[in-house]
């Protein structure tokens, strides 16, 4: 079997991005600091939805070791997973190459 796996990579170094999670005190501030960081993703996912045009769809969050993953499907083909913690990391994977360009050209 043969496949073919496309990803377009983005890394917040600077912690730009208004969705990073940054550790709190303790849990209560670390369960709020995760709330206010999903309604800032789900602002940037409707931007992103604008600029690509085409719809993603939430599929879930994973935690995997100390580290949130928020995933989405796009409507056409491929997945979006989000990083959420400091720094935060997204990582768009597409089965083909067409589509990974026009997603790394949308702005």
């Amino acid at each position: 079997m043969n496949t073919k796996h496309i990803f377009v990579s983005a890394l917040d170094i600077n912690e730009q991005l208004p969705f990073v999670i940054k550790k709190g005190k303790n849990l209560q501030e670390s369960f709020k600091e995760h709330d206010l960081a999903k309604k800032e993703l789900d602002k940037f996912i409707k931007i992103l939805e604008k600029n690509f045009k085409e719809e993603l769809s939430y599929i879930g969050m994973d935690v995997i070791g100390e580290k949130s993953y928020e995933r989405f499907m796009f409507k056409g083909s491929g997945f979006l997973e989000a990083m959420i913690e400091a720094p935060v990391a997204l990582n768009a994977h597409f089965p083909d190459k067409k589509r990974a360009v026009k997603f790394s050209l949308s702005r």
